[in-house]
């Protein structure tokens, strides 16, 4: 015979993680999809240029990371990269 648990499970609330990443985008960003990671990151994404690309340093938990890939896919972006920094990135 099996018995229930006296004891019902409570679930754990975690903060999400906040990682710091560098996507490296092809080209120029659009100013349409600056403006907009400018209003939905505020001051947790820079852009910067990076030679013939550009890169964009955020700060933010994996579902905020998936947006901002998918609304630069969305705009006609190709990523190059991204990366998790260890550490605060500054442009170069």
């Amino acid at each position: 015979m099996v018995r229930n648990h006296p004891v019902e499970p409570q679930p754990v609330h975690m903060a999400p993680s906040r990682d710091r990443y560098r996507l490296i985008v092809a080209g120029h960003i659009a100013q349409a999809a600056a403006d907009t990671i400018e209003d939905r990151f505020g001051v947790a994404a820079t852009i910067h240029g990076l030679d013939k690309n550009t890169a964009v340093d955020v700060t933010a938990d994996q579902p905020s990371l998936r947006a901002l890939v998918i609304l630069l896919w969305d705009l006609g972006h190709d990523l190059l990269a991204i990366l998790r920094c260890e550490h605060e990135t500054r442009p170069h």
